[in-house]
């Protein structure tokens, strides 16, 4: 899947999984994207409810066991230095979690079943604080998310002496590490006025 999120990622194009495994090696794949024919486009419907996958249930499971416990935050600090404006960076943040809004998403019941609810309308919610962002509050930052009350993010933007820092916490559930590489290139167009990277698996 890894494989297929990169080349959908560079190429705008998705490759059957047969076609991948059949692949032998880097120039067999090269050969497939230039040759179209073997290319399968894939668009993906968007809906209301998804049901948890396979992997998404487990961290449901383990969340829901263990509801104080910080096992599936992903904070992130990201130090972004001197001249950065923070009203700006925090409308390019909105332009991006409006443009990937799977980060919106919410953790919901339908038909009895635990599912996840897209919300593309729900506003994001990014707070601009004048003052230091301290160790103590890099430390502090992360909590417990309340899955069924609560979006699956929290942003906050710290302006002091110039210094612009941005600090992230979004729930495994929703999110892994490739997603931070998106997230953090989208985040630089959006700031520089650049278009944004296709949304893939979303």
């Amino acid at each position: 899947r890894l494989l297929s999120h990169e080349i959908y990622s560079s190429f705008n194009t998705s490759l059957s999984f047969k076609t991948l495994m059949d692949a032998e090696n880097i120039c067999d794949l090269e050969n497939l994207l230039i040759n179209t024919s073997e290319v399968v486009k894939v668009n993906y419907e968007k809906q209301d409810y998804y049901p948890l996958s396979h992997n998404q249930l487990n961290v449901y499971i383990e969340s829901v066991k263990n509801p104080d416990k910080l096992i599936y935050n992903m904070p992130f600090v990201i130090e972004l230095g001197k001249n950065i404006d923070p009203e700006r960076l925090k409308e390019s943040l909105i332009k991006v979690f409006d443009y990937h809004s799977y980060l919106k998403s919410i953790i919901t019941q339908k038909d009895g079943k635990v599912c996840i609810k897209r919300q593309d309308d729900a506003k994001v919610n990014v707070e601009i604080l004048n003052k230091e962002c301290s160790v103590k509050v890099r430390e502090n930052f992360a909590k417990p998310f309340d899955l069924f009350d609560s979006p699956l993010y929290r942003a906050k933007i710290f302006y002091y002496n110039n210094q612009t820092t941005l600090l992230l916490d979004i729930h495994h559930i929703i999110f892994d590490g490739l997603s931070l590489n998106v997230l953090i290139e989208n985040l630089i167009n959006a700031y520089h006025d650049k278009d944004l990277l296709t949304e893939g698996y979303t």
